[in-house]
């Protein structure tokens, strides 16, 4: 809106000169020659207005994605456990009774719910859509704290965990997921401060990404583009 009502005003104004200019002009007091050099002072400075004008949107913009991102820090609803206990985590989580709803629902996602994940086994949860599958994966992330009922990773509960360690020693990988600009081998390597190349060659296989690597021109040094859009979905999975 702001866009096109100031490209309507910078038009219509142009009009208003030629109509009143030619009007003096027809009138005998101003000459043709007057009428042309002003109309062209007018449109070079048209240029420096609408580059000026064209500046607010931006501020806006960052404006409220600065309000958007204190917001979030000042948010006291990020983390919702505290706990200082570090474990060697080996893969055993454990749901009792777990109970959940979001704060702007009127009813649970799930109620009482009860499942046991061992280590070195796959598990699959099938639903509908709405019926709590993302909240499942967040509510064993962490992410989320169940209102009844209660997590345990390796026989030990959740509000007991150093959650910044226990994510360390689990892995995500969204629907969509987040990847920065950069390079493959940048974006795999993303908070290590140091990978042996025989680690990063052994997730990159244990991953079934090598073949696609491979067949790129750059390999681990190809540029992904903003949030890997030279990529397809299942590719930006697999780095993942």
């Amino acid at each position: 809106v702001y866009t096109q009502t100031n490209t309507m005003l910078v038009t219509v104004s142009g009009v208003i000169i030629i109509i009143a200019g030619g009007y003096t002009v027809a009138s005998g007091r101003m000459s043709l020659g007057e009428l042309i050099a002003y109309f062209s002072a007018v449109v070079l400075l048209r240029r420096q207005v609408t580059t000026v004008l064209s500046f607010i949107p931006k501020a806006m913009e960052a404006d409220e994605s600065l309000s958007t991102l204190m917001k979030m820090i000042e948010s006291k609803e990020l983390e919702p456990y505290s706990g200082k206990k570090a474990i060697d985590f080996s893969g055993h989580i454990k749901l009792t009774n777990v109970t959940f709803k979001y704060s702007n629902a009127t009813t649970p996602i799930f109620s009482n719910v009860n499942l046991t994940v061992l280590p070195g086994t796959c598990s699959l949860v099938i639903g509908d859509n709405g019926s709590g599958k993302t909240t499942l994966v967040n509510l064993i992330a962490g992410f989320y704290k169940p209102q009844i009922g209660y997590l345990e990773a390796d026989n030990t509960r959740y509000s007991e965990l150093d959650m910044e360690n226990f994510r360390e020693q689990i892995g995500i990988v969204p629907q969509n997921p987040l990847l920065f600009p950069g390079t493959i081998r940048e974006n795999i390597e993303y908070g290590y401060k140091s990978i042996s190349d025989e680690k990063l060659i052994d997730a990159i296989s244990k991953s079934c990404v090598s073949d696609f690597i491979e067949s790129l021109p750059h390999g681990l040094e190809t540029q992904l583009g903003e949030y890997g859009q030279l990529l397809s979905r299942g590719q930006r999975q697999k780095i993942a």
